[in-house]
Protein backbone atom coordinates (compact mmCIF):
# COMPACT_ATOMS: atom_id res chain seq x y z
CA UNK A 1 0.00 0.00 0.00
CA UNK A 2 2.90 2.02 -0.47
CA UNK A 3 1.32 4.73 -3.25
CA UNK A 4 4.89 5.01 -4.82
CA UNK A 5 5.46 2.17 -5.90
CA UNK A 6 2.13 1.28 -7.01
CA UNK A 7 1.38 0.85 -10.47
CA UNK A 8 -2.17 0.68 -9.85
CA UNK A 9 -2.56 -2.54 -11.94
CA UNK A 10 -6.10 -3.00 -10.66
CA UNK A 11 -7.48 -0.14 -9.64
CA UNK A 12 -8.98 -0.72 -6.15
CA UNK A 13 -5.56 0.59 -4.17
CA UNK A 14 -5.96 3.87 -6.06
CA UNK A 15 -9.52 4.28 -5.03
CA UNK A 16 -8.07 3.85 -1.49
CA UNK A 17 -5.26 5.99 -1.44
CA UNK A 18 -7.99 9.03 -2.79
CA UNK A 19 -9.55 8.52 0.42
CA UNK A 20 -6.78 8.62 2.45
CA UNK A 21 -4.31 10.94 0.71
CA UNK A 22 -3.53 14.04 -1.11
CA UNK A 23 -2.06 14.92 -4.37
CA UNK A 24 -0.67 18.62 -5.40
CA UNK A 25 -3.09 18.69 -7.75
CA UNK A 26 -6.23 17.31 -9.08
CA UNK A 27 -8.49 17.17 -12.08
CA UNK A 28 -11.68 19.04 -12.82
CA UNK A 29 -15.03 17.90 -14.58
CA UNK A 30 -12.38 18.62 -17.92
CA UNK A 31 -9.37 16.44 -16.99
CA UNK A 32 -7.70 19.93 -16.44
CA UNK A 33 -5.35 20.64 -13.94
CA UNK A 34 -7.08 22.11 -10.54
CA UNK A 35 -5.55 23.01 -7.30
CA UNK A 36 -5.46 20.25 -4.31
CA UNK A 37 -2.71 20.52 -1.98
CA UNK A 38 -1.12 22.92 -3.98
CA UNK A 39 -3.82 26.54 -4.28
CA UNK A 40 -2.29 27.75 -7.03
CA UNK A 41 1.05 27.60 -9.23
CA UNK A 42 3.30 29.47 -11.51
CA UNK A 43 5.64 27.96 -14.86
CA UNK A 44 8.41 30.38 -14.84
CA UNK A 45 10.20 28.42 -17.58
CA UNK A 46 9.07 25.45 -19.79
CA UNK A 47 11.06 23.29 -17.33
CA UNK A 48 10.12 24.55 -13.76
CA UNK A 49 7.17 25.18 -11.72
CA UNK A 50 6.42 27.03 -8.37
CA UNK A 51 3.66 25.54 -6.19
CA UNK A 52 2.22 27.57 -3.32
CA UNK A 53 0.78 25.54 -0.46
CA UNK A 54 -2.51 25.35 1.31
CA UNK A 55 -2.97 25.46 4.89
CA UNK A 56 -3.30 21.22 5.74
CA UNK A 57 -2.87 18.76 8.05
CA UNK A 58 -2.10 15.41 8.11
CA UNK A 59 -4.95 13.08 9.87
CA UNK A 60 -2.50 13.01 12.82
CA UNK A 61 -2.78 16.29 13.42
CA UNK A 62 0.63 17.69 12.07
CA UNK A 63 0.76 20.77 9.22
CA UNK A 64 1.60 19.44 6.18
CA UNK A 65 4.92 21.63 5.00
CA UNK A 66 6.95 21.90 1.78
CA UNK A 67 9.21 19.17 3.03
CA UNK A 68 6.62 16.65 3.07
CA UNK A 69 6.26 17.18 -0.84
CA UNK A 70 9.72 17.40 -1.51
CA UNK A 71 9.88 14.50 0.42
CA UNK A 72 7.35 12.37 -1.48
CA UNK A 73 8.40 13.19 -4.63
CA UNK A 74 11.94 13.02 -4.11
CA UNK A 75 11.00 8.95 -3.43
CA UNK A 76 8.74 8.23 -6.69
CA UNK A 77 12.19 9.66 -8.22
CA UNK A 78 14.44 7.94 -6.09
CA UNK A 79 15.71 4.99 -8.77
CA UNK A 80 16.67 2.46 -5.53
CA UNK A 81 12.79 2.44 -5.17
CA UNK A 82 12.09 2.47 -9.26
CA UNK A 83 8.39 4.27 -9.28
CA UNK A 84 6.92 3.21 -12.49
CA UNK A 85 5.61 6.85 -11.98
CA UNK A 86 8.97 8.55 -12.51
CA UNK A 87 9.00 8.71 -16.01
CA UNK A 88 5.42 10.25 -16.05
CA UNK A 89 6.91 12.89 -13.66
CA UNK A 90 9.77 13.30 -15.38
CA UNK A 91 11.68 14.93 -12.16
CA UNK A 92 15.09 16.29 -11.87
CA UNK A 93 15.04 18.20 -8.92
CA UNK A 94 12.53 19.56 -6.24
CA UNK A 95 13.39 21.57 -3.46
CA UNK A 96 11.34 23.78 -0.93
CA UNK A 97 11.77 27.70 -1.05
CA UNK A 98 10.07 28.34 2.18
CA UNK A 99 7.20 26.12 4.33
CA UNK A 100 4.74 26.53 2.06
CA UNK A 101 6.49 26.68 -1.14
CA UNK A 102 8.25 23.96 -3.49
CA UNK A 103 9.67 24.68 -6.64
CA UNK A 104 10.14 21.43 -9.05
CA UNK A 105 12.94 21.36 -11.96
CA UNK A 106 11.79 18.59 -14.75
CA UNK A 107 14.73 17.43 -17.25
CA UNK A 108 13.09 18.14 -20.33
CA UNK A 109 9.59 20.30 -20.82
CA UNK A 110 6.88 17.94 -19.94
CA UNK A 111 3.48 19.41 -21.04
CA UNK A 112 2.00 16.25 -19.22
CA UNK A 113 3.83 17.27 -16.05
CA UNK A 114 0.55 18.80 -14.02
CA UNK A 115 -1.40 15.50 -15.43
CA UNK A 116 1.06 13.11 -13.49
CA UNK A 117 1.29 15.37 -10.73
CA UNK A 118 -2.19 14.44 -10.07
CA UNK A 119 -1.96 10.74 -10.32
CA UNK A 120 -2.35 8.52 -6.84
CA UNK A 121 1.40 7.40 -7.14
CA UNK A 122 2.50 10.99 -6.56
CA UNK A 123 0.35 11.22 -2.92
CA UNK A 124 2.10 13.10 -0.20
CA UNK A 125 2.98 10.94 2.53
CA UNK A 126 4.34 12.32 6.24
CA UNK A 127 7.79 12.54 5.35
CA UNK A 128 9.13 13.33 9.48
CA UNK A 129 7.13 9.94 10.44
CA UNK A 130 7.78 8.16 7.58
CA UNK A 131 11.82 9.17 7.96
CA UNK A 132 11.46 8.58 12.30
CA UNK A 133 10.38 5.07 10.94
CA UNK A 134 6.82 5.28 13.15
CA UNK A 135 4.86 5.38 9.85
CA UNK A 136 5.79 2.50 7.37
CA UNK A 137 3.52 3.09 3.72
CA UNK A 138 3.83 -0.18 2.74
CA UNK A 139 1.21 -1.34 5.98
CA UNK A 140 -0.60 1.57 6.93
CA UNK A 141 -2.44 4.65 5.62
CA UNK A 142 -1.44 8.43 6.93
CA UNK A 143 -2.28 11.44 4.87
CA UNK A 144 -4.23 14.26 4.80
CA UNK A 145 -7.17 12.95 2.90
CA UNK A 146 -10.78 13.32 4.04
CA UNK A 147 -10.57 9.57 5.63
CA UNK A 148 -7.93 7.84 8.13
CA UNK A 149 -8.23 4.00 8.23
CA UNK A 150 -10.13 2.68 11.89
CA UNK A 151 -9.99 -0.71 10.60
CA UNK A 152 -8.98 -3.34 8.26
CA UNK A 153 -9.50 -7.30 8.10
CA UNK A 154 -7.32 -8.76 5.55
CA UNK A 155 -9.59 -10.26 2.68
CA UNK A 156 -12.87 -8.70 4.73
CA UNK A 157 -13.32 -4.97 5.14
CA UNK A 158 -11.88 -1.56 5.93
CA UNK A 159 -13.18 0.93 7.51
CA UNK A 160 -12.79 4.51 7.35
CA UNK A 161 -13.74 7.40 9.33
CA UNK A 162 -13.88 11.47 8.64
CA UNK A 163 -10.15 12.73 8.63
CA UNK A 164 -11.19 15.40 11.47
CA UNK A 165 -8.30 17.65 10.65
CA UNK A 166 -8.94 17.79 6.57
CA UNK A 167 -8.75 21.09 5.36
CA UNK A 168 -11.06 20.32 2.20
CA UNK A 169 -15.36 20.29 1.69
CA UNK A 170 -17.58 19.05 4.31
CA UNK A 171 -17.28 15.19 4.17
CA UNK A 172 -20.51 14.20 3.70
CA UNK A 173 -20.52 10.67 4.75
CA UNK A 174 -18.12 10.31 8.34
CA UNK A 175 -17.48 6.50 8.40
CA UNK A 176 -17.40 4.46 4.77
CA UNK A 177 -17.30 0.84 5.50
CA UNK A 178 -15.53 -0.92 2.20
CA UNK A 179 -16.77 -4.48 1.42
CA UNK A 180 -14.53 -6.91 -0.05
CA UNK A 181 -16.64 -8.78 -2.71
CA UNK A 182 -14.77 -10.37 -5.91
CA UNK A 183 -17.96 -11.65 -7.27
CA UNK A 184 -20.43 -9.43 -9.14
CA UNK A 185 -23.29 -11.69 -7.97
CA UNK A 186 -22.33 -11.03 -4.67
CA UNK A 187 -22.09 -7.08 -5.46
CA UNK A 188 -25.50 -7.53 -7.23
CA UNK A 189 -27.21 -9.19 -3.93
CA UNK A 190 -25.70 -6.60 -1.57
CA UNK A 191 -27.40 -3.58 -3.75
CA UNK A 192 -30.70 -5.47 -4.23
CA UNK A 193 -30.99 -5.97 -0.47
CA UNK A 194 -29.65 -2.79 0.23
CA UNK A 195 -26.69 -4.03 2.26
CA UNK A 196 -24.43 -2.26 0.16
CA UNK A 197 -25.19 1.85 -0.88
CA UNK A 198 -22.87 1.53 -4.22
CA UNK A 199 -20.29 -0.76 -5.88
CA UNK A 200 -18.47 -0.56 -9.18
CA UNK A 201 -18.36 -3.34 -11.73
CA UNK A 202 -15.96 -3.83 -14.12
CA UNK A 203 -18.39 -6.05 -16.27
CA UNK A 204 -21.38 -3.88 -17.92
CA UNK A 205 -23.59 -6.93 -17.77
CA UNK A 206 -24.08 -6.36 -14.17
CA UNK A 207 -25.51 -2.67 -14.37
CA UNK A 208 -27.92 -4.85 -17.19
CA UNK A 209 -28.68 -7.11 -14.37
CA UNK A 210 -29.45 -4.53 -11.98
CA UNK A 211 -31.57 -1.63 -14.32
CA UNK A 212 -35.70 -1.62 -13.55
CA UNK A 213 -34.63 -2.90 -10.10
CA UNK A 214 -36.09 -0.79 -7.24
CA UNK A 215 -34.32 2.17 -5.64
CA UNK A 216 -31.11 0.83 -7.49
CA UNK A 217 -29.79 3.28 -10.14
CA UNK A 218 -27.13 2.49 -12.33
CA UNK A 219 -24.30 5.12 -14.18
CA UNK A 220 -22.41 4.42 -16.91
CA UNK A 221 -18.87 6.64 -16.66
CA UNK A 222 -16.27 7.11 -19.21
CA UNK A 223 -12.52 6.79 -18.59
CA UNK A 224 -9.49 7.62 -20.65
CA UNK A 225 -8.68 4.00 -20.35
CA UNK A 226 -8.66 1.73 -23.18
CA UNK A 227 -8.51 -2.09 -23.89
CA UNK A 228 -5.65 -3.16 -26.61
CA UNK A 229 -4.19 -5.83 -27.95
CA UNK A 230 -1.07 -6.89 -27.01
CA UNK A 231 1.17 -8.51 -30.95
CA UNK A 232 4.17 -10.72 -30.28
CA UNK A 233 5.65 -8.97 -33.31
CA UNK A 234 9.04 -10.02 -32.75
CA UNK A 235 8.62 -14.11 -32.22
CA UNK A 236 5.34 -15.08 -33.96
CA UNK A 237 3.85 -15.13 -37.10
CA UNK A 238 3.19 -11.14 -36.27
CA UNK A 239 6.82 -10.40 -37.21
CA UNK A 240 5.04 -9.96 -40.99
CA UNK A 241 3.98 -6.51 -41.65
CA UNK A 242 1.14 -8.28 -43.43
CA UNK A 243 -0.10 -10.10 -40.72
CA UNK A 244 -0.19 -7.32 -37.89
CA UNK A 245 -2.17 -5.15 -40.70
CA UNK A 246 -4.48 -7.88 -41.75
CA UNK A 247 -4.66 -8.15 -37.72
CA UNK A 248 -5.70 -4.08 -37.47
CA UNK A 249 -8.37 -4.68 -40.85
CA UNK A 250 -9.63 -7.30 -39.35
CA UNK A 251 -10.89 -5.53 -36.16
CA UNK A 252 -14.39 -4.06 -36.15
CA UNK A 253 -14.56 -1.88 -32.35
CA UNK A 254 -18.19 -1.07 -32.99
CA UNK A 255 -18.90 -4.69 -32.67
CA UNK A 256 -16.42 -5.33 -29.75
CA UNK A 257 -18.79 -2.68 -27.95
CA UNK A 258 -21.95 -3.94 -28.79
CA UNK A 259 -21.24 -7.26 -28.07
CA UNK A 260 -18.52 -7.97 -25.79
CA UNK A 261 -19.24 -4.91 -23.77
CA UNK A 262 -23.00 -4.79 -23.58
CA UNK A 263 -23.31 -1.47 -26.26
CA UNK A 264 -20.85 0.52 -23.99
CA UNK A 265 -17.02 1.69 -24.65
CA UNK A 266 -16.24 3.42 -28.09
CA UNK A 267 -13.79 3.05 -30.44
CA UNK A 268 -10.31 4.16 -29.18
CA UNK A 269 -7.03 5.21 -31.23
CA UNK A 270 -4.23 5.32 -28.87
CA UNK A 271 -5.09 8.48 -26.92
CA UNK A 272 -8.67 7.52 -25.53
CA UNK A 273 -11.55 9.68 -27.18
CA UNK A 274 -12.13 11.73 -23.61
CA UNK A 275 -9.42 13.86 -24.75
CA UNK A 276 -10.78 14.89 -28.37
CA UNK A 277 -7.21 14.43 -29.90
CA UNK A 278 -7.66 11.55 -32.09
CA UNK A 279 -10.11 9.31 -33.80
CA UNK A 280 -9.96 5.33 -34.16
CA UNK A 281 -11.57 6.13 -37.54
CA UNK A 282 -9.25 8.07 -38.97
CA UNK A 283 -5.84 5.93 -38.08
CA UNK A 284 -4.05 3.70 -40.70
CA UNK A 285 -5.80 0.81 -41.06
CA UNK A 286 -8.53 1.90 -38.51
CA UNK A 287 -11.84 0.70 -40.50
CA UNK A 288 -12.48 -2.74 -40.78
CA UNK A 289 -11.85 -4.41 -44.34
CA UNK A 290 -12.06 -7.75 -44.33
CA UNK A 291 -11.24 -8.59 -48.19
CA UNK A 292 -8.22 -6.52 -47.58
CA UNK A 293 -7.24 -8.64 -44.55
CA UNK A 294 -7.52 -11.69 -46.45
CA UNK A 295 -5.57 -10.73 -48.90
CA UNK A 296 -2.84 -9.94 -47.03
CA UNK A 297 -3.01 -13.31 -44.81
CA UNK A 298 -2.72 -14.84 -48.29
CA UNK A 299 0.05 -12.84 -49.31
CA UNK A 300 1.87 -13.40 -46.42
CA UNK A 301 0.99 -17.09 -46.95
CA UNK A 302 -0.43 -17.68 -43.65
CA UNK A 303 -3.85 -19.07 -44.27
CA UNK A 304 -4.25 -21.84 -42.60
CA UNK A 305 -2.31 -21.23 -39.70
CA UNK A 306 -2.67 -21.34 -36.45
CA UNK A 307 -2.93 -18.21 -33.56
CA UNK A 308 -3.43 -18.02 -30.10
CA UNK A 309 -5.28 -14.99 -28.60
CA UNK A 310 -4.42 -14.39 -24.76
CA UNK A 311 -7.27 -14.08 -22.02
CA UNK A 312 -6.49 -13.46 -19.06
CA UNK A 313 -8.90 -14.42 -15.62
CA UNK A 314 -8.22 -11.28 -14.22
CA UNK A 315 -10.66 -9.61 -15.93
CA UNK A 316 -14.30 -11.06 -17.09
CA UNK A 317 -14.75 -8.72 -20.12
CA UNK A 318 -11.24 -10.36 -22.14
CA UNK A 319 -13.04 -13.57 -23.32
CA UNK A 320 -15.77 -11.69 -24.93
CA UNK A 321 -13.99 -9.65 -26.59
CA UNK A 322 -11.39 -12.34 -27.40
CA UNK A 323 -14.36 -14.06 -28.89
CA UNK A 324 -15.44 -10.94 -31.06
CA UNK A 325 -11.61 -10.51 -32.37
CA UNK A 326 -11.57 -14.47 -33.11
CA UNK A 327 -14.87 -14.88 -34.88
CA UNK A 328 -13.03 -11.68 -37.15
CA UNK A 329 -9.63 -13.08 -37.57
CA UNK A 330 -10.91 -16.20 -38.88
CA UNK A 331 -12.52 -14.70 -41.83
CA UNK A 332 -9.26 -13.97 -42.86
CA UNK A 333 -8.13 -17.48 -43.55
CA UNK A 334 -6.30 -17.55 -39.79
CA UNK A 335 -6.96 -20.35 -37.68
CA UNK A 336 -7.62 -19.00 -33.97
CA UNK A 337 -7.72 -20.42 -30.25
CA UNK A 338 -8.41 -18.43 -27.23
CA UNK A 339 -6.91 -19.26 -24.14
CA UNK A 340 -7.21 -18.12 -20.29
CA UNK A 341 -4.35 -17.92 -18.72
CA UNK A 342 -4.03 -17.46 -14.71
CA UNK A 343 -2.55 -14.28 -14.41
CA UNK A 344 0.59 -15.18 -12.63
CA UNK A 345 1.48 -17.32 -15.91
CA UNK A 346 0.04 -14.74 -18.57
CA UNK A 347 2.18 -12.58 -16.69
CA UNK A 348 4.99 -14.33 -17.47
CA UNK A 349 4.11 -15.59 -21.12
CA UNK A 350 3.37 -12.31 -22.25
CA UNK A 351 5.81 -10.09 -20.03
CA UNK A 352 8.61 -11.73 -19.35
CA UNK A 353 11.87 -11.83 -20.99
CA UNK A 354 11.34 -14.52 -23.30
CA UNK A 355 7.44 -13.69 -24.66
CA UNK A 356 5.57 -17.14 -25.56
CA UNK A 357 2.32 -15.49 -27.11
CA UNK A 358 0.54 -14.13 -30.56
CA UNK A 359 -1.73 -11.93 -29.29
CA UNK A 360 -2.97 -10.68 -25.96
CA UNK A 361 -5.49 -8.54 -24.00
CA UNK A 362 -5.09 -6.35 -21.84
CA UNK A 363 -5.50 -2.23 -21.42
CA UNK A 364 -3.67 1.01 -20.74
CA UNK A 365 -4.59 3.54 -18.10
CA UNK A 366 -4.74 7.12 -20.12
CA UNK A 367 -4.46 8.87 -17.00
CA UNK A 368 -4.47 12.68 -16.76
CA UNK A 369 -3.25 13.94 -19.79
CA UNK A 370 -3.55 12.62 -23.68
CA UNK A 371 0.50 12.81 -23.72
CA UNK A 372 0.91 10.20 -20.85
CA UNK A 373 -0.64 6.93 -22.48
CA UNK A 374 1.69 7.46 -25.37
CA UNK A 375 4.77 6.43 -23.83
CA UNK A 376 3.93 3.62 -23.38
CA UNK A 377 3.97 2.72 -27.52
CA UNK A 378 7.74 3.56 -26.82
CA UNK A 379 9.45 -0.18 -25.26
CA UNK A 380 12.73 2.09 -24.49
CA UNK A 381 10.62 3.91 -22.03
CA UNK A 382 8.13 1.61 -21.35
CA UNK A 383 10.40 -1.65 -20.53
CA UNK A 384 7.63 -4.10 -19.53
CA UNK A 385 6.51 -4.53 -23.62
CA UNK A 386 10.63 -4.46 -24.56
CA UNK A 387 10.54 -7.99 -25.67
CA UNK A 388 7.95 -8.27 -27.94
CA UNK A 389 7.43 -4.52 -29.37
CA UNK A 390 9.80 -3.30 -32.14
CA UNK A 391 11.24 0.10 -31.14
CA UNK A 392 10.24 2.49 -34.11
CA UNK A 393 12.31 5.47 -33.85
CA UNK A 394 9.89 7.83 -36.16
CA UNK A 395 7.31 6.92 -33.26
CA UNK A 396 9.81 7.73 -30.62
CA UNK A 397 10.65 11.08 -31.73
CA UNK A 398 6.59 11.64 -32.65
CA UNK A 399 5.48 10.79 -28.96
CA UNK A 400 8.35 12.87 -27.74
CA UNK A 401 7.26 15.82 -29.62
CA UNK A 402 3.71 15.03 -28.36
CA UNK A 403 5.07 15.55 -24.81
CA UNK A 404 7.40 18.80 -25.13
CA UNK A 405 5.53 20.88 -27.75
CA UNK A 406 3.42 23.51 -25.34
CA UNK A 407 -0.62 23.30 -25.06
CA UNK A 408 -2.93 24.53 -28.15
CA UNK A 409 -3.14 23.75 -31.65
CA UNK A 410 0.63 22.60 -32.30
CA UNK A 411 0.21 20.61 -29.21
CA UNK A 412 -3.18 18.99 -30.59
CA UNK A 413 -1.46 18.22 -33.96
CA UNK A 414 1.90 16.73 -32.69
CA UNK A 415 -0.67 14.63 -30.00
CA UNK A 416 -2.17 13.97 -33.62
CA UNK A 417 1.00 12.38 -35.40
CA UNK A 418 2.05 10.38 -32.56
CA UNK A 419 -1.37 8.73 -32.81
CA UNK A 420 -1.09 8.15 -36.75
CA UNK A 421 2.43 6.87 -36.16
CA UNK A 422 1.39 4.59 -33.24
CA UNK A 423 -1.16 3.27 -35.92
CA UNK A 424 0.96 2.58 -38.75
CA UNK A 425 3.47 0.57 -37.28
CA UNK A 426 0.74 -2.09 -35.92
CA UNK A 427 2.46 -2.78 -32.57
CA UNK A 428 -0.04 -2.32 -29.62
CA UNK A 429 -3.68 -1.69 -31.09
CA UNK A 430 -5.98 0.35 -29.18
CA UNK A 431 -8.93 -1.04 -29.23
CA UNK A 432 -12.45 0.50 -26.99
CA UNK A 433 -12.00 2.62 -23.94
CA UNK A 434 -13.14 0.58 -20.57
CA UNK A 435 -15.84 2.56 -18.79
CA UNK A 436 -16.46 1.90 -15.49
CA UNK A 437 -20.12 0.90 -14.36
CA UNK A 438 -21.74 2.06 -11.52
CA UNK A 439 -24.50 1.18 -9.21
CA UNK A 440 -26.21 3.01 -6.05
CA UNK A 441 -29.38 2.45 -3.62
CA UNK A 442 -30.64 6.25 -4.99
CA UNK A 443 -33.03 5.61 -1.24
CA UNK A 444 -29.58 5.57 0.40
CA UNK A 445 -27.28 8.11 -1.17
CA UNK A 446 -27.41 11.10 -3.08
CA UNK A 447 -23.81 10.57 -5.21
CA UNK A 448 -21.43 13.24 -6.96
CA UNK A 449 -19.94 10.78 -9.63
CA UNK A 450 -17.84 12.45 -12.28
CA UNK A 451 -18.95 11.39 -16.27
CA UNK A 452 -15.16 11.09 -17.19
CA UNK A 453 -12.59 9.45 -14.55
CA UNK A 454 -9.09 9.52 -15.48
CA UNK A 455 -7.59 7.63 -12.88
CA UNK A 456 -9.32 4.66 -11.64
CA UNK A 457 -10.78 6.31 -9.11
CA UNK A 458 -14.84 5.88 -10.33
CA UNK A 459 -16.15 7.24 -7.07
CA UNK A 460 -13.45 9.78 -6.39
CA UNK A 461 -16.22 12.24 -4.98
CA UNK A 462 -17.21 10.06 -2.41
CA UNK A 463 -16.59 12.12 0.61
CA UNK A 464 -19.09 14.94 -1.16
CA UNK A 465 -21.82 11.91 -1.41
CA UNK A 466 -25.10 13.21 0.44
CA UNK A 467 -26.36 10.74 2.96
CA UNK A 468 -30.46 9.84 3.07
Amino acid sequence: MDPAIDAGGIGADWEMYNLAYDTLVTLDDNLQPAPSLAKSWKQESSTVYVFSLRDAKFSNGRPLTAADVVGSLNRVNDPKLASAWASQLGIKDVTADGPKTVRIVLRQPKVSFLGGLAGPMASILPMKELDAKSFDPGKAMLGSGPYMVKDHVQDTSWTLVRNPYYWGHDVGPHTIAIKIMPEDAARIAALRDGSADVSVFGNPDAVAVLKGQRNVTTKVQETTDAYRIDINEKSSIFSDDRLRQALALSIDRKQIAAIALGGVGEPSAAIAPAFSKCSAADMPYGSPDLAKATGLVAQAGATGKKVTIQAPTSAATYKPIAQVLAQRLEKTGLKVTIEQPPTGQWVKQVFGPTPHFDLSLSYFGGYGDPGMVLNYYNPNKAGFNKAFLKSDPNVNAAIAAADSTPAGAKRDAALAKACQDIASTVGIIPLVTKPNSIAFRSDHIAPDIQDVEAYSVPLRRIGSFGVR
